[in-house]
């Protein structure tokens, strides 16, 4: 099989293990987007590596540079996942209800200026006492 197949297999193989993985998730009360990340850290280079992980076919494409070829490779599926992500916000944008940001928009709010002055503070902190140690 060409490269462009292997590519695709792999693609095919994504969609349709993040699908069954959403439709389990979905089956015990827990948001699909928890199983399509799931799928995607299964099938990933980390765990399984069925996905992210050139085969010869596509190696030979390169002229057997196996560095090259996983370097195309690589940038294939990091593109898709972009893809992904931008599609994934798009559809949640398209969910969400004016009067659902108006009703959580204080502790929204709270919560977001926690995320940024707690970590920041933290970081801060730590430099402060490794910077009078050295």
């Amino acid at each position: 099989m060409n490269p462009v197949g292997w590519i695709l297999l792999d693609l095919l193989v994504m969609f349709v293990a993040a699908k069954v993985f959403a439709e389990a998730c979905e089956r015990i009360r827990q948001p699909a987007v928890i199983g399509e990340i799931l799928a995607g850290v299964v099938l990933g280079p980390h765990m399984l590596g069925w996905i992210g992980v050139p085969n010869a076919a596509f190696t030979h494409a390169f002229g057997s540079d196996a560095q090259a070829a996983g370097h195309a490779f690589d940038l294939v599926i990091h593109t898709v996942a972009e893809l992904g992500v931008v599609i994934l916000l798009f559809h949640v944008g398209l969910e969400t209800r004016l009067s659902d940001l108006t009703q959580t928009g204080p502790r929204a709010v709270l919560v977001a200026i926690a995320g940024i002055a707690v970590p920041f503070g933290l970081g801060f902190s730590f430099m402060a006492m490794v910077q009078e140690s050295a």
